[in-house]
């Protein structure tokens, strides 16, 4: 693989684009990737903006290549909340048809939403929500959420929906439903506590529920069977919903883990009159049709009574016994899987019929009577078995999640979850709406062909849906944003050749457990090889973490397709939440942990007594997914799930991987370590993100421990002189973001601490990029001076990386060595500083104030400094570095050449006191020290 930083000329045009006019247009481009043709797809995805772009949504609008106003809809994600709390990164959504691996350019701008006609409608009350798509109408139940309560599809195309055009009837079977090991059932109507408009606009709608899993009449565990969120997507001009649910095990105090048998989503569709009439065999009696896909389409009929399952019991390879999807412990290895791949199967009074087998089944099903029918795609479902879908004659829909078809029960771990996105396309046959047409079937493709003739192929539905269109930035629109990365801005990465999807894919499939055991519901996403970050399997929260920052450089198939399920594994299956428990302001670490589930620490206290036993029958020894600790901590997945898809579940846990680093690093000694670098990094992109005024505490503490523990070194040149390049780079890079996020000035004279001690690096070695010198980098940006422009190490990072995989590291640095600085003048050096001590502990300082440029000018920040011994630009030993000496604060700002400048110190200590300072100019050019004064205060 090679890949390729742009040259210092286009860093000098990224950098001009900052600069922002009074209109401005963001192209996005829609590609498909996989050769499909989709008439009307919608595009939902993050786009990040430059500072000041847009302020608010209402600002926005979307064009065509022909300047046409495209109907989309968009909410905040984030802001910039550093600078002008603009928008920084924005969820797109609109509709969007493309050709066979054709591309289409649309352009976000400024200018005003403008006022569109849009047929989706939301009307709430107190019982229901209701929402009208155009072709079809939907009511969601507030009360005993049961999926979809009602639904009607305008089959006639007169704009009405009528008691015959009704194609889901109310049931309480129907919803969110948990079957245990003793055979009782628990649904989502019994124990719905909310059902809300979660978004709401002209292109698409999100209705999201939660609730416990209750058995009628309280029967059953009494601490119900595990929660459920499940969010339903609606579209403008669509028949089609999105279904994204989760069960899960998050309580806020342990209920256990209890088995069951039986995870799905049930639902019934009116699928009309059944056909009894086929040209080519003799009549049956009524019937309804069915078409599912394994590897091929296979087509048949269902009786009354009659039901189809199609089941992945495996990953469908020779190691199919071997690597079932997750890790056991222990001597007793429990046979989980019980044959290869797949099978379809039919139900009937006499017995069952396997009608096909395989290795790999789609899962796609189609279901249908002579007037209505709906069309199932779930997504991943061979990736993420044990999975099943199944249909019967009489309309019912059964989507297994954590199907029944499997050897062993089923259980959530605490904290953690498990769930499947599905699409139900439901449909009429000889529609007459507008704005729908269906891929004919005219061909004798089976015996009941002409049955199936104006119906939808059901492989062309799923087609349009999965995997889903993005809508993306240019490469440098995204660099000159910093999107996805920690630190700012970097230079725009291009990758000429694909993620190795193939050869990866393929060492899933091996014999080595930790490499081949990638596929199942637990695993899809991360191999077990990341599960406890410990080597030999290591796990870093760059490089084996960083795939969406890498789709959005190389912007190809491969890395758009290893990014996603990655990233709904932070969403979906880790556990990262626990309840709503407070996270911060914590007495100590070890409180913390009490509501943590991580993988060294925690200690979330399990529940166990008899009913507890009672429920968990069945359970075997099975690895989880908990946190990493520290040293492995990542919030890259969730976050990057969150900007790029708008997954707000995904949002929603961003903070229990964050309180795990930041109180990590607000009670622990401090040192250059993985655990304080990612711990660190962890809590502060948290911060960046949400502003969240209750991290506080942890912050303050977190800082003073940083700079506790570099003070201690305030008499060497450089900071923590520890030489493992790694550790050192982690924690410096820390460092860095902690200044950008917090703007404390003591974490600013730390990185340039760091950067004085930095190991030194072979450039043309392979660990060049991964050893990370931005903090090198960040202290030529911070200060012009020349030691920290190694032109070596900087050349190179103008080059070619071939394939290392640390190249987010080299994107990062080298835009900072080698952005344009069109000013390379410092400030001159201030030489007649003194200092004269006051009552009460106050000292006043004067000086005569230099110029910006040399003598000329003015300076743009003065940066003021004391100590208890005398103060130097690098230690010998007896002095301070001034990088390590105390700050102080509220300097003036800097006047003109030549004026005289006043400023009062207060509250200091009796004792010896020695002051110096520094300027810079408006680019960050700095001065030399200062000549030192030396005062006594009394």
């Amino acid at each position: 693989m090679r890949r390729t930083l742009l040259t210092a000329a286009a860093v000098l045009a990224l950098s001009a684009a900052t600069s922002l006019a009074a209109e401005w247009k963001i192209p996005l481009t829609v590609k498909d990737y996989d050769g499909a043709n989709r008439p009307l797809s919608d595009v939902s995805n993050g786009v990040p903006l430059l500072p000041g772009q847009a302020s608010e949504t209402s600002e926005l609008r979307l064009l065509d290549d022909k300047g046409n106003v495209v109907p989309a809809q968009f909410r905040v994600l984030a802001r910039w909340l550093r600078k002008d709390n603009s928008i920084r990164w924005v969820l797109v959504d609109f509709q969007a048809a493309t050709g066979e691996f054709s591309r289409k350019t649309y352009y976000l701008t400024n200018g005003g939403d403008p006022k569109v006609d849009s047929p989706l409608k939301v009307t709430q009350t107190d019982d229901a929500i209701t929402v009208d798509t155009g072709p079809a109408r939907f009511v969601i139940g507030r009360k005993r959420f049961n999926l979809i309560q009602s639904a009607w599809l305008d089959a006639n195309g007169d704009g009405q929906f009528t008691d015959d055009e009704l194609i889901v009837s109310p049931s309480d079977n129907n919803g969110s439903v948990v079957e245990d090991t003793y055979g009782l059932k628990y649904n989502s109507t019994e124990g719905t506590e909310e059902v809300k408009v979660e978004e709401s606009g002209p292109v698409r709608v999100c209705v999201l529920a939660r609730g416990l899993h209750k058995a009628a009449g309280g029967k059953g565990y009494s601490r119900g069977m595990d929660r459920f969120e499940v969010r339903m997507h609606f579209f403008a001009n669509s028949a089609m919903v999105k279904f994204d649910p989760v069960i899960e095990n998050n309580e806020a105090a342990s209920n256990g883990a209890p088995t069951f048998e039986d995870y799905s989503l049930l639902t019934k569709v009116n699928i009309g009159p059944a056909v009894n009439s086929n040209p080519d065999y003799a009549d049956h009696g009524p019937v309804s049709l069915y078409r599912v896909y394994g590897v091929a389409p296979i087509d048949g009929e269902l009786k009354v009574g009659d039901s189809m399952t199609v089941y992945q019991d495996s990953n469908g390879s020779e190691t199919w016994k071997i690597n079932p999807g997750i890790e056991q412990h222990g001597k007793e290895q429990v046979k989980l899987s019980t044959f290869r791949g797949y099978r379809i199967t039919k139900h009937t009074g006499a017995g069952e019929q396997e009608l096909s087998s395989g290795d790999h089944a789609w899962g796609v099903v189609n279901l249908s009577g002579e007037k209505f029918g709906v069309v199932i795609v779930p997504r991943y479902f061979r990736e993420k078995f044990p999975k099943a879908v199944t249909v019967s004659q009489d309309g019912s829909v059964r989507i297994g999640i954590l199907p029944r078809e499997y050897s062993q029960v089923h259980w959530i771990a605490e904290g953690g979850g498990a769930g499947m996105e599905t699409w139900l396309y439901f449909y009429a046959r000889d529609y007459k709406g507008k704005g729908i047409t269906y891929a004919r079937d005219t061909g004798g493709r089976s015996p009941w062909w002409n049955l199936y003739r104006n119906r939808p192929w059901p492989h062309v539905v799923a087609d349009s849906v999965d995997p889903p269109l993005h809508a993306l930035c240019t490469p440098e629109h995204y660099a000159a944003c910093g999107a996805l990365a920690d630190v700012g801005p970097y230079r725009p990465i291009h990758s000429e050749d694909d993620f190795p999807e193939k050869l990866t894919l393929r060492r899933y499939f091996m014999t080595d457990y930790l490499k081949g055991n990638a596929y199942g519901w637990q695993s899809w996403g991360c191999r077990w090889e990341e599960f406890a970050g410990h080597s030999p399997w290591n796990y870093e929260a760059i490089a084996t973490n960083d795939f969406a920052w890498r789709f959005i450089n190389a912007q190809t198939r491969g890395w758009r397709d290893l990014a996603y399920p990655r990233l709904r594994h932070f969403s979906e299956v880790r556990c990262y939440r626990v309840g709503d428990n407070p996270r911060w302001n914590h007495p100590s670490f070890d409180a913390l942990l009490q509501q943590s589930i991580d993988e060294e620490w925690g200690r979330f206290k399990h529940l166990s007594d008899d009913e507890v036993t009672k429920y968990s029958q069945g359970r075997y020894s099975r690895a989880e997914w908990p946190l990493p600790n520290p040293e492995h901590m990542s919030l890259d997945g969730a976050l990057y799930c969150y900007l790029f898809y708008g997954d707000q579940r995904a949002y929603e846990g961003l903070k229990y991987p964050a309180a795990l680093g930041g109180g990590f690093c607000a009670y622990k000694p401090a040192n250059p370590s993985r655990s304080w670098g990612w711990g660190f990094r962890c809590f502060l992109l948290y911060v960046d993100l949400t502003g969240d005024k209750d991290t506080q505490m942890y912050m303050d503490k977190a800082l003073d421990n940083f700079w506790n523990m570099a003070r201690a070194q305030r008499k060497l040149a450089g900071a923590w002189p520890y030489n493992n390049n790694w550790m050192y780079g982690i924690t410096s890079r820390a460092i860095v973001l902690s200044y950008d996020v917090s703007g404390d000035e003591r974490m600013r004279d730390l990185a340039i601490g760091m950067a004085k001690h930095y190991p030194k690096v072979d450039p043309k070695s392979m660990y060049t990029a991964r050893n990370d010198p931005l903090v090198t980098a960040f202290s030529w940006d911070q200060t012009g001076r020349k030691e920290f422009y190694d032109a070596e190490r900087a050349k190179q990072y103008d080059g070619d990386f071939g394939d290392n995989q640390w190249v987010y590291f080299a994107g990062c640095a080298s835009y900072l060595w080698l952005k344009d600085r069109p000013d390379t003048a410092p400030p001159a050096a201030v030489k007649d500083l003194a200092a004269a001590s006051g009552a009460g502990g106050e000292v006043t300082l004067t000086w005569t104030a230099p110029g910006g440029d040399g003598d000329k000018g003015a300076a743009s920040v003065y940066q003021v400094k004391y100590d208890d011994a005398t103060l130097a630009e690098d230690s010998d030993g007896e002095s301070v570095s001034f990088w390590a000496a105390q700050n102080c604060t509220g300097e003036p700002a800097p006047a003109k050449v030549g004026s005289k400048e006043t400023f009062t110190v207060k509250g200091l200590k009796a004792g010896t006191h020695y002051f110096a300072l520094k300027s810079r100019d408006a680019t960050n050019n700095e001065s030399e020290i200062s000549n030192v004064a030396k005062v006594e205060v009394k």
